[in-house]
């Protein structure tokens, strides 16, 4: 019986979001309730108010908390020769075979802007965050995790499919996936 070698985790710091898309977030989670409760107010006498109240006041705490949860799920790693990004709700698992790792490359987005996410077409989008399944103006089908512009690693499939990540250090991220596929 043959044993299968396991090797060890390996973690790659994701660039943390910047402020504006927790200002978004927190944006989200007290606007949208308090046009609710305006409306509410409006149309409803005084008494009826302070139950409305507190029913917004929970379900408001109760979108606030799940919007930054998914915010702070961000993790990218290598187990047992599959890449393993971990994005708000969504979590990718490519074997690193998989890559076409001859067209990887670190690039600036801003520069780039025909590899930016455009079309969600099940992820999770704030100003300076993505994440999840997103098509790009010319190249198709694309999972990301951004949080930064300016240094994102590019990621090409056999497929034809993207993967972008905004890593601290992607270079350590390609070099080690170039060694595994060697």
């Amino acid at each position: 019986m043959t044993s299968k070698r396991h090797l060890p985790s390996r973690d790659f710091a994701v660039v943390p979001p910047g402020k504006w898309a927790w200002i978004t977030g927190i944006g989200l989670a007290v606007l949208m309730p308090a046009i609710a409760l305006a409306g509410v107010a409006l149309s409803q006498r005084s008494e009826a108010l302070l139950p409305v109240l507190c029913v917004t006041g929970v379900l408001m705490l109760a979108v606030a908390l799940f919007l930054f949860a998914c915010m702070r799920r961000r993790k990218v790693s290598l187990e047992d020769g599959m890449l393993v990004v971990r994005a708000t709700l969504y979590t990718l698992r490519i074997s690193a075979k998989e890559l076409d790792l001859g067209g990887a490359r670190i690039m600036d987005l801003r520069e780039h802007r025909e590899y930016l996410p455009m079309i969600k077409s099940n992820g999770f989008g704030l100003p300076g965050f993505w994440a999840g399944h997103f098509r790009s103006k010319r190249f198709g089908k694309q999972f990301v995790l951004l949080t930064d512009r300016s240094r994102v690693l590019l990621l090409p499939q056999h497929s034809g499919r993207h993967i972008l990540l905004s890593l601290e250090h992607p270079e350590a991220l390609l070099k080690i996936l170039k060694a595994e596929q060697d």
